[in-house]
């Protein structure tokens, strides 16, 4: 299901926040997202210190991005269809939600619904509060009478593509975090990084653990860490592999060695690796690798 939106001021700005021109449900949305300006001849598109960035047709913008007839915005889990057009009336504005797909028919609709406007399935059965018995939306997780929260499950799912339950919004961040580092924007890949580290160690705390995502995270991190010699993010990759009852790769080993102020960090762990009988192999990977570097600075 699609929702047309006008937009109605200079400066429309879309976001999370209830004082944005456009408010999204979405928590991959920061409170004041993206701005869109049509103060200008050609309207144009500008980011807003976002946490997970905003992507003009799969480009991630840093700053005021033209905007083109039937250009795809991606902000959050959003897909937005920019289309120039001059409507007679300006409409009210209305809130969107977030997409999920239905249980029953697999579509993708508004969260919230209280049913499904393909196959017309009941999304959200209970319309009465389950401690004061009244009248309640069926989209709300309180009673407005007595603020009891209600146990009914939403049964929508989220909209995923891919194996393993891996979200398209999971690929568009990880994008973004690549061309920040390749352009040289560290303080925005550090941003955008922050949060999918919350993210990953919420996940690995409920028992989740992907493998992949550490070592995506980590070679993140290492990056960074040489760019802006930050040891705090070798503390991150070491406590995360240790955490995993994993030695930490040897490749990327080598690139956290590019940190000078994380040498001692490093060492300590190596040391400590010493005593896990079970990291014997990769131990010795690891000291070749220690060794080699040590050399190449104290030939420098």
């Amino acid at each position: 299901m699609f929702q047309k939106v006008d937009i109605y001021a200079q400066d429309f700005v879309i976001g999370r926040g209830l004082d944005c021109n456009l408010v999204l449900e979405d928590p991959l949305v920061s409170r004041r997202h993206a701005r869109i300006s049509t103060a200008a001849l050609v309207p144009t598109i500008d980011d807003l210190g976002s946490r997970n960035g905003t992507l003009v047709n799969n480009v991630p913008v840093f700053s005021a991005h033209p905007l083109a007839h039937n250009d795809r915005l991606r902000i959050g889990s959003q897909e937005i269809l920019f289309v120039i057009d001059n409507p007679a009336l300006l409409r009210s504005l209305r809130n969107t939600g977030a997409m999920v797909a239905c249980h029953a028919c697999k579509v993708p609709m508004p969260r919230g619904l209280a049913r499904c406007p393909h196959c017309d399935v009941a999304l959200l059965p209970q319309k009465t509060c389950a401690r004061c018995g009244k009248a309640m939306p069926t989209s709300e997780r309180h009673c407005r009478h007595c603020r009891a929260r209600q146990r009914t499950s939403d049964p929508t799912i989220p909209i995923s593509f891919g194996n393993d339950d891996v979200h398209w919004s999971e690929n568009m961040i990880a994008e973004l975090i690549r061309e920040a580092i390749a352009q040289g924007r560290f303080s925005h890949a550090t941003r955008v990084l922050q949060g999918k580290m919350e993210d990953f160690d919420l996940r690995w705390a409920s028992g989740l653990r992907d493998m992949a995502a550490l070592l995506r995270l980590s070679q993140y991190n290492a990056t960074l860490a040489a760019e802006l010699d930050d040891a705090t993010k070798v503390a991150w990759v070491l406590s995360s592999w240790q955490r995993a009852q994993r030695p930490v790769p040897p490749d990327l080993f080598r690139d956290l060695l590019k940190c000078r102020s994380a040498a001692a960090m490093l060492s300590q762990y190596l040391q400590g690796l010493k005593r896990d009988a079970s990291a014997s192999e990769t131990l010795a990977a690891l000291e070749q690798i220690w060794a080699a570097q040590s050399s190449q600075r104290a030939g420098a």
